[in-house]
């Protein structure tokens, strides 16, 4: 039986980068949710989207940017009727893309004001994440938390909160998206995600200065070393600034099928 090895995407804006990528060695790629919605994208406006990305060999088996800045989660601006159809509609159209995780950073939708009670605030937070894994659940879609930095939240900074979380919350199609940015620049252990193995759904990497990887200092050869020993082999996403972007993927995806020959 052979062995299943990671699978390569890259985050991008539009699917129109999606035909280099798949000439290029790329599994996948990564669009945010924001693609999904808007004016222009009414059915009609998305049935032409869906029908771009169905010209393509590959798809954006994954998403982020889940949730807008202007839907808070979290105290008393928090719309559980508007929340509810946003994710109904956003859902059902990653479903139809062929989605399969979506990751869940939203620093600013999901942290929690100065006007309620850190308590209050987790307990709205549980809400939206009951509501969100059940409607996900139907399309056999994973919601993936990301550990984001303090600058960008107050909620859901590290590995450890995220995984005692998740195995509190005790959902099956809720798990953890590492991020190795938001890791290195806090000064975090890249190990401990050996410690939550079970729960890491999706991987987001970039290097030094959020640049592609292979052109810095972050320990990515590392992380590959503890992926294989955790045994995951699910997606990797490179989420990252491009300084050309035709050749720095190119060699992007050589660096990373070199460093992981597994």
């Amino acid at each position: 039986m052979a062995t299943r090895k990671i699978r390569y995407g890259i985050c991008i804006n539009s699917v129109n980068h999606s035909s280099i990528l798949e000439n290029t060695g790329y599994d996948y790629y990564e669009l945010p949710v924001s693609r999904l919605i808007g004016p222009e994208l009414d059915d009609p406006g998305f049935k032409t989207l869906r029908e771009d990305v169905n010209t393509h060999s590959i798809f954006p088996e994954t998403f982020y940017l889940f949730i807008p800045p202007a839907l808070p989660l979290t105290g008393p601006d928090r719309d559980k009727a508007r929340i509810e159809s946003y994710l109904s509609l956003v859902l059902n159209r990653i479903h139809l893309l062929g989605g399969k995780v979506v990751g869940f950073g939203s620093g600013r939708a999901r942290s929690i004001p100065d006007t309620i009670t850190r308590e209050e605030g987790m307990l709205q937070l549980t809400e939206f994440m009951r509501t969100a894994a059940g409607i996900a659940a139907g399309y056999g879609i994973t919601i993936a938390i990301e550990n984001l930095e303090t600058t960008e939240t107050n909620v859901f900074t590290d590995i450890h909160s995220i995984g005692k979380y998740i195995k509190e919350l005790e959902l099956f199609n809720v798990g953890i998206l590492f991020d190795i940015h938001h890791c290195v620049v806090q000064n975090q252990n890249i190990e401990d995600i050996a410690n939550y193995a079970s729960f890491i759904k999706h991987i987001h990497i970039s290097d030094t200065g959020r640049l592609n990887p292979g052109t810095g200092q972050y320990p990515i050869p590392w992380l590959f070393e503890i992926l294989n020993n955790i045994g995951y082999t699910s997606r990797v996403t490179c989420e990252c600034k491009w300084q050309n972007f035709e050749t720095d993927i190119k060699h992007t995806i050589e660096y990373l099928r070199n460093i992981n020959k597994v």
